[in-house]
């Protein structure tokens, strides 16, 4: 604890994303017709050029399969992170508006426009949080044996979030990440080979301080794909005392016991920060809590002393749902023991979200 999926890339929010886009356009037939692109590689459709942010530094590049829409407007090619919509369902016109919300938040309205180890773990649902990555490292002289040792989250089409002391293991840099399921033995999901591992530039292990770090993925996600979608950021700076929160991952189930190939799950409540900065006092004579506990860290535990992130879990996430759609509050990074009656300590995910965002989305800024 203390060093704490496939699909073919078919749009199959073209339901849910595409008639508001059609809508914004004052198109209300022909849904159907809304058309997949190419732009560098990157996920993209064919929207009226006003339905895409533009900016100096993005080329739009027109696609041959980029027809007029119903009002024969001429449509352009349009990454899906530049897409400019969002769906306001209390008027009989659906409009397009601007808002004062975070990137994060604006990203995560778009991922979810239809709103749909761990000691004493439960085993989760086939697809119930497909989000869920794991970290694999290759063994040393065994290129085909693959070992997992830290837990991640998708958040964009190419990144999923860890802990940044992941990346100080004895066998160096992860080099492949493991897509959403439920098991790291499920045949059907794959390995996705990793092409950069960004700590954060404040973090210097083995100190716990700006534990996060994000992984670039060699190839795309659909983050809007119930199969294998991405999860939100939590922005707000707070989040109440004694909510529940869900902790995951594919660690150890008791303390220097076996690690898990099932993913699993535990229920926690977020603990009192001031409880936590008692817990966890400043230790000047540690290279792991010199300034005891910050604004920086969330805490939460399990009030039977039952459930609790353990070694292995490293780099997860501690989830809240909120309508039914999963926010990431915090990053898994150390604690004491497993279940150990100690609350677990998680880097705060609202922290660093200006960080996170200029990485994952660069074409906004």
């Amino acid at each position: 604890m203390h060093l704490k999926q496939i699909f073919s890339i078919k749009f199959v929010f073209n339901i849910i994303l595409v008639k508001g886009l059609i809508e914004s356009s004052n198109a209300e037939k022909n849904n159907e017709n809304v058309q997949v692109c190419n732009s560098s590689g990157e996920p993209s459709l064919c929207v009226p050029h006003t339905l895409c942010k533009p900016k100096k530094n993005i080329i739009h590049f027109y696609d041959d399969r980029c027809d007029r829409d119903a009002n024969g407007i001429l449509q352009i090619c349009c990454l899906m992170s530049n897409l400019l919509i969002r769906v306001l369902k209390e008027e009989p016109a659906t409009t397009a508006v601007t808002t004062n919300e975070t990137l994060a938040e604006q990203m995560c309205e778009r991922y979810y426009l239809s709103t749909r180890p761990i000691t004493h773990g439960a085993k989760v649902l086939k697809r119930e949080f497909p989000f869920m990555y794991a970290l694999g490292w290759k063994a040393k002289n065994d290129n085909e044996t693959i070992l997992y040792k830290c837990g991640a989250s998708l958040i964009s089409a190419r990144y999923v979030l860890t802990a940044a002391h992941c990346f100080y293991d004895n066998d160096g840099l992860p080099s492949v990440v493991r897509a959403g399921g439920i098991s790291l033995a499920d045949g059907d999901v794959q390995n996705i080979e990793i092409t950069e591992c960004i700590e954060h530039p404040d973090y210097e292990y083995p100190s716990s301080y700006n534990d996060i770090a994000l992984v670039k993925l060699a190839e795309y996600r659909i983050p809007t794909s119930k199969f294998e979608g991405a999860a939100c950021l939590w922005t707000p700076n707070r989040i109440d005392d004694y909510d529940n929160v869900i902790v995951l991952g594919y660690g150890q189930t008791s303390f220097a016991g076996i690690a898990s190939e099932d993913l699993l799950k535990a229920t926690l409540t977020v603990y009192p920060q001031n409880q936590c900065e008692q817990d966890y006092p400043p230790d000047k004579l540690s290279l792991n809590l010199r300034n005891g506990i910050t604004k920086n860290f969330i805490c939460a535990v399990d009030p039977e002393n039952l459930r609790d992130t353990c070694q292995g879990d490293s780099g997860g996430p501690l989830v809240a749902f909120i309508k039914r759609i999963p926010f990431i509050v915090g990053v898994t990074s150390f604690g004491v023991g497993c279940a150990s009656g100690m609350p677990g300590v998680y880097t705060r995910v609202s922290e660093y979200s200006s960080w996170i965002e200029k990485i994952i989305w660069p074409d906004i800024f």
